[in-house]
């Protein structure tokens, strides 16, 4: 039952999140970075969060990139940053509430950048806890009454590793019960090979192309790509309409 295990599993995350963060400190931590897709990331936080989100009968709703959006980050560390974030929001937010998250890219300082939110209609955060948040140990009393676990370290962790990466972590709120919304920010993936727009010397595609590949990010680039030489493709993100979309398109390969 969650009422036996839950308090087992806050303290494992605790003390893990402790250790990370005394890694940290100590300089014991290395990023292993790589091109990573934002949907991807996002999507595996939610999964890893899903069961918490479900049990507390909570109301998730997730917004991502039209286009196909890569940042440079280590993809295990990033998703951990999300879960962190998504897990508190859980926490302080009660049944029936909702919880949003959403990605987009913006400019700022004329350098575009990844704009990630994290919205909840939780307890939300009084002005005067609110410059504290992202510190150990930190933890806001509750005004609705309702008791909430924890040693103050998630979002801590999360504002060091975001750092880490380069990027940039803040809260707002309105105050108690007014929900509460964690921004983060981070730079585009400057390595990634930008789309290739066909030249005089460049191959073309004359044919009629099916992609299957349950990356959907990965999908959508490499049909972009086909259409951008010349050809007509059309994508499937599993087997069944993969060959379905093979029955009905009729492609050449």
């Amino acid at each position: 039952p969650r009422s036996t295990l839950f308090p087992y599993t806050t303290l494992f995350r605790s003390v893990d999140d402790l250790l990370d963060v005394s890694r940290i400190a100590s300089g014991k931590i290395v990023l292993q970075r790589a091109p990573s897709s934002v949907s991807e990331l996002i999507r595996s936080a939610i999964e890893a969060q899903q069961s918490a989100i479900d049990s507390a009968r909570i109301d998730l709703t997730c917004e991502l990139p039209e286009s196909p959006a890569v940042i440079d980050v280590d993809p295990t560390r990033f998703v951990q940053i999300l879960s962190n974030v998504l897990h508190n929001a859980s926490k302080f937010t009660p049944a029936q509430g909702k919880i949003r998250v959403s990605a987009k890219t913006v400019v700022i300082d004329d350098v575009p950048r990844m704009a990630i939110a994290v919205s909840d209609t939780g307890i939300g955060i009084s002005k005067e806890v609110l410059p504290r948040v992202f510190e150990l140990f930190a933890q806001a009393e509750a005004s609705t009454g309702r008791a909430h676990g924890g040693l103050g370290i998630g979002l801590a962790l999360a504002r060091r590793l975001v750092e880490m990466h380069g990027g940039e972590i803040s809260a707002a709120s309105d105050g108690p019960g007014q929900g509460t919304t964690i921004f983060i920010n981070l730079p585009l993936c400057e390595r990634v090979v930008k789309a290739v727009v066909p030249g005089v010397d460049m191959p073309r595609v004359a044919g009629r192309v099916v992609i299957i590949d349950d990356n959907e990010d990965a999908a959508e680039t490499l049909s972009m790509l086909v259409q951008r030489l010349g050809g007509a493709s059309r994508t499937a993100y599993d087997a069944t309409s993969g060959l379905q979309a093979v029955r009905d398109f009729q492609p050449d390969a």
